[in-house]
């Protein structure tokens, strides 16, 4: 086994020892060669770690480096993000905010990984937060928008009252 065969072997194996740590099915990881679509992990002849995702002919993520730490932070960022939206698909609360559930689960699975992962992903949920803040009133908001419109009131008239009635959420 050469060098770089043992380095994407190891990467592999703390992958598999992680995710059945967090009970994580296998759906959620990247495959471990390319397959033209989809997440996968991969090594090129210098020894570097690649985390690419693929969808529709267009790479939209290409994380590298000689760091397997940091690579696995990424593979596992999405991963759980995916894996925490399925639990709060499951467990979704009528009026609340669907990130409510999904951002704490996926805090929780991740500090569970490395307390400094659950840090990192905290970081970037409140930056998405300051930016995106939680709306617990969209769902309820857009209905009353349809209801308002087939009524016969314009787009703009809709929205504007049901932005009235039921406010966007202030930061939390």
């Amino acid at each position: 086994m050469t060098p770089n065969e043992k380095k994407f072997s190891d990467c592999v194996a703390t992958m598999m020892r992680y995710a059945a740590i967090i009970g994580m099915d296998k759906k959620y990881l990247p495959a471990l060669e390319s397959t033209g679509e989809g997440a996968y992990l991969d090594i090129d002849l210098s020894g570097r770690l690649y985390y690419v995702i693929k969808e529709r002919g267009q790479e939209l993520k290409n994380e590298s480096g000689r760091d397997m730490d940091e690579i696995l932070f990424q593979v596992f960022k999405d991963a759980t993000f995916m894996m925490a939206t399925d639990y709060e698909v499951l467990n979704r609360i009528a009026g609340e905010d669907s990130r409510r559930q999904s951002f704490a689960m996926q805090i929780k699975l991740m500090r569970t990984l490395s307390e400094k992962w659950g840090d990192r992903a905290e970081a970037d949920i409140k930056n998405t937060l300051w930016h995106y803040p939680y709306d617990d009133n969209a769902g309820i908001r857009a209905d009353y928008i349809q209801t308002l419109m087939k009524a016969g009131m314009s787009g703009a008239d809709a929205r504007k009252e049901a932005q009235q009635k039921y406010p966007l959420s202030k930061k939390d």
